[in-house]
């Protein structure tokens, strides 16, 4: 088996390479960042469906995360 974490960042050569193994050996690919259009990329470069999804809203609900609040301080870089 091969684990890929972080797919998400792949290039359009790695995927391409990748692509070639994903045939033979069962592939994992792990991301932190997933999106619908990263979901619907790897499905249609690597055909890698997306097996599982935790969301935040949902570890925050079942406490595995506590409940944040984001503040955002714009810092002049001048």
């Amino acid at each position: 088996m091969i684990i890929v974490d972080e797919i998400h960042e792949l290039s359009a050569a790695q995927k391409e390479n990748l692509k070639e193994v994903c045939n033979k050996i069962p592939t994992l690919g792990l991301t932190g960042t997933l999106t619908r259009k990263t979901a619907d990329s790897l499905y249609k470069h690597l055909s890698l469906p997306v097996c599982y999804n935790y969301s935040i809203s949902k570890a925050v609900s079942e406490g595995v995360l506590s409940p944040y609040n984001i503040h955002v301080h714009k810092v002049d870089l001048d």
